[in-house]
């Protein structure tokens, strides 16, 4: 049997509403665990690098990241430069990606 490979957007929108509900809730429910050490090194970007992207210093991300509340789900300003500089391609500074 062959099986044809479709975009996961188009298999989830293809579910009933209850399934997307359960599936979005737990996405969120993923999410508000992650914390921004996590992200960061998921990106493999450095202090440093996260400090450059957001205009502030190394010892403020820190900070940040060893806080009592580092969780992404509340750090929303932090996370975004993490995410646009994902896909900006080898860092210049370091050569990594």
């Amino acid at each position: 049997m062959t099986y044809r490979t479709i975009p996961a957007e188009d298999w989830i929108a293809r579910q009933p509403a209850s399934v997307r509900r359960a599936g979005e809730a737990k996405a969120r429910e993923l999410i508000a665990e992650v914390t921004l050490r996590d992200v960061r090194e998921a990106v493999k970007r450095t202090q440093v690098e996260v400090a450059a992207a957001q205009g502030t210093s190394q010892d403020r991300v820190s900070k940040l990241e060893h806080g009592e509340d580092a969780l992404v789900s509340t750090c929303a300003a932090t996370s975004a430069p993490l995410a646009a500089n994902s896909n900006s391609g080898s860092n210049s500074q370091t050569g990594r990606r």
